[in-house]
């Protein structure tokens, strides 16, 4: 995974109090993620999220707005995740292409909490900087963001900090700032895994501003076959929009 650091990664995230008011801002390190950072995960996250939430019940549909005995905070995409295999999987992807370039490799990026001792992982992301887009007609290629997962709010009572918040954002604009390093170029998809159901579909769709594929390309590899409606993309404009959102973010906070 030959891309080491971002030319203009996020430096700072917001804090919330236990009131859901805003009460600062930490500052926080992306870097590339090693297999301590996986491992702290898996110990001290994943268990969380496994105890705590619950998956998208797969009998109702992702598109119904407000389905009864559904508390959309209480759903999560990644109940099932083990990120030693996600790691892994990042790892035979780059395997298998031992010619390819920086831009088709898979890489595996840490967010981190770094105004506490050592470092805490809270947020964890691959991405592929360049693979086919999943759009009709576009021969061109996109940033796939693979996987991305943040830390729930019970970890930061657990740790006895405050929540930050916009982890998952800060995520995608990593994996755009890393297309922009290598490519010049914004445009990025991913897919909504049907698990987090309608939270994601809002998120990626209403947070994020990026657009639905409701009728995508048969398939954009020989392992990967896009399903109406659970793919999202922004073009390069969108993208950068996004990314200008983060700007005042991008510089070290004062102290």
């Amino acid at each position: 995974m030959a891309l080491n650091t971002l030319k203009r990664p996020l430096k700072s995230l917001p804090t919330f109090g236990s009131q859901d008011s805003r009460t600062g801002s930490c500052l926080i390190n992306i870097r590339q993620m090693a297999s301590a950072d996986v491992r702290y995960w898996n110990r001290h996250v994943q268990p969380l999220i496994k105890a705590l939430y619950d998956e998208w019940p797969a009998s109702v549909p992702v598109d119904w707005l407000h389905p009864a005995g559904i508390d959309l905070g209480a759903i999560r995409a990644d109940v099932g995740w083990d990120w030693e295999r996600i790691f892994l999987l990042a790892k035979c992807h780059n395997y298998l292409r031992p010619l390819s370039s920086a831009r088709e490799q898979a890489h595996a990026w840490c967010l981190e909490l770094s105004d506490t001792n050592g470092g805490i992982p809270i947020g964890l992301l691959t991405a592929v900087p360049a693979y086919g887009s999943p759009v009709q007609g576009d021969r061109s290629k996109m940033g796939f963001v693979w996987y991305l997962a943040d830390a729930p709010a019970e970890f930061y009572v657990t740790m006895r900090l405050d929540p930050v918040a916009g982890v998952a954002r800060a995520l995608v604009d990593t994996a755009i700032q890393m297309r922009l390093d290598l490519d010049d170029d914004a445009a990025v998809f991913l897919h909504a895994d049907p698990k987090g159901g309608r939270k994601l579909i809002e998120f990626y769709g209403e947070r994020c501003g990026m657009t639905r594929i409701r009728n995508p390309k048969r398939y954009i590899s020989p392992c990967r076959r896009p399903m109406p409606g659970e793919y999202f993309y922004m073009d390069d404009q969108a993208g950068r929009r996004f990314c200008a959102t983060h700007d005042d973010r991008r510089l070290v906070l004062e102290s």
